[in-house]
């Protein structure tokens, strides 16, 4: 039987067996009582998004607020290799769809860039424009994040430019590597470069806090100068295939295919 899955990320989780957790927020006390139509003694999960699980029991419901009981606690181990998707922003609701698709093939964060070919523009200026847009983005990976039965939600970061971006993620830290899809050029695939770690028998999983990152650009792709750049601060450039593929098709498929390496 499915049981629910609430994330209550701006709660200081740290209980035990026995004690009482308040869940105060609207919406999540409407799904509850309404939605779902919950009732006492009623199963649910709640995840502080760090990778602490508690399997609770409902003590009460309110109008305002749902009590539940904690039965257990498990805490799930977060893999040590995080992929990071930096995403150009596409235009329509196809950002919005990659951000519920790479949440359920586990990426642990996604940078929205901007390119020289971008077409949909942020205002950096509109501070309530751009706050706006990432409420909307960060409610779409935690309900994505609910769904898949995630216990943590994937970090989003600011819009950034894309120079501004490779040159930060290339400057040292805990970056292993870094990937750039390009597309009409005579490169190595990524499905072949993880397959070469597999067949090789090498674990990529040994290295912790580890991130490898994965950059997708725009419709029209990236210009001559952004791959020159890229290459010239140590990104790769990879090839997914013969067939040049949608924004938001690249990065479902560049995710699933070193995700599936790193589970394997």
């Amino acid at each position: 039987m499915h049981i629910p899955r609430f994330f209550l990320t701006e709660l200081a989780l740290d209980f035990e067996p026995g004690q009482i957790i308040s869940i105060d927020e609207p919406g999540l006390v409407n799904q509850i009582r309404n939605v779902l139509r919950m009732d006492v003694q009623a199963s649910l999960v709640v995840l502080d998004g760090k990778g602490q699980l508690y399997n609770c029991t409902i003590a009460e419901i309110q109008k305002r607020h749902v009590t539940c009981r904690i039965e257990s606690v498990e805490i799930i181990a977060t893999p040590p290799i995080k992929v990071q998707m930096a995403l150009s922003l596409i235009k329509g609701d196809r950002f919005e769809w990659a951000l519920q698709k790479l949440t359920e093939l586990g990426v642990h964060s996604v940078v929205p860039i901007i390119t020289s070919r971008t077409v949909v523009k942020i205002d950096q200026q509109d501070a309530k424009g751009t706050q706006a847009k990432l409420s909307r983005w960060q409610a779409i990976l935690k309900e994505a994040a609910e769904q898949s039965e995630r216990v943590t939600i994937p970090h989003l970061a600011l819009p950034r430019k894309l120079n501004d971006f490779i040159n930060d993620a290339t400057a040292g830290g805990t970056q292993s590597q870094i990937f750039i899809c390009a597309e009409r050029l005579q490169v190595a695939s990524l499905k072949d470069i993880f397959l070469d770690y597999t067949s090789e028998k090498k674990d990529l999983r040994a290295t912790k806090d580890t991130t490898i990152t994965l950059i997708v650009g725009p419709e029209g792709g990236f210009s001559t100068e952004e791959m020159r750049n890229a290459q010239e601060r140590g990104a790769v450039p990879v090839s997914l295939g013969p067939r040049i593929l949608r924004a938001e098709t690249a990065a479902i498929i560049s995710l699933a295919q070193v995700i599936w390496c790193l589970e394997k």
